[in-house]
């Protein structure tokens, strides 16, 4: 809270408080993910066979880190390991897709009011014998904005190599 003045309409002065409102998230911020396959929680249309694990997956799920309505201001850190298998290298760059939503409740999968609101690209220069499949994705909160940074074997990425493209 900030003490402030203001004038009356005779020139006079009005002490009061002035509260400044917390940051709120006007929208849902989150990525896609593949869960294992349960017919009793997931449609069949987002029924995929991993050719790389060799199990039922549930495509199209997602994984949110920030939720309409909540209050960026309060919320700390929120970092999250995620997985990519791959048969070859997939070349040095990485890229992570960050969605958005404006729904009042957001969707447990991607729908239509899902979008995309810009790609994550960093540079992995390992070979591909040194591939770890785990990556981390953190959400840091600050004031009213937000910032994802991707982690790969524990270490953030600096900023030359997490490069944000808006879309």
């Amino acid at each position: 809270m900030c003490k402030g003045h203001l004038t009356t309409p005779n020139g006079g002065v009005l002490e009061t408080l002035i509260s400044v409102a917390p940051a709120v998230s006007r929208a849902g911020f989150g990525i896609t993910i593949q869960v294992p396959w349960d017919e009793k929680n997931y449609p069949g249309e987002d029924k995929v066979w991993n050719k790389d694990e060799h199990v039922w997956k549930a495509s199209n799920q997602m994984s949110w880190y920030l939720k309409r309505g909540e209050n960026v201001s309060k919320k700390a850190p929120i970092r999250s390991t995620f997985y990519r298998t791959y048969r070859k290298h997939p070349g040095h760059n990485f890229s992570l897709q960050l969605l958005q939503c404006e729904d009042p409740v957001a969707p447990e999968r991607r729908t239509e009011s899902v979008v995309s609101l810009y790609h994550i690209n960093c540079l992995n220069n390992k070979p591909f014998s040194a591939f770890e499949d785990f990556f981390e994705l953190e959400m840091v909160p600050s004031g009213a904005a937000v910032e994802f940074v991707p982690y790969f074997d524990g270490k953030r990425q600096e900023t030359q190599n997490a490069k944000m493209v808006f879309q």
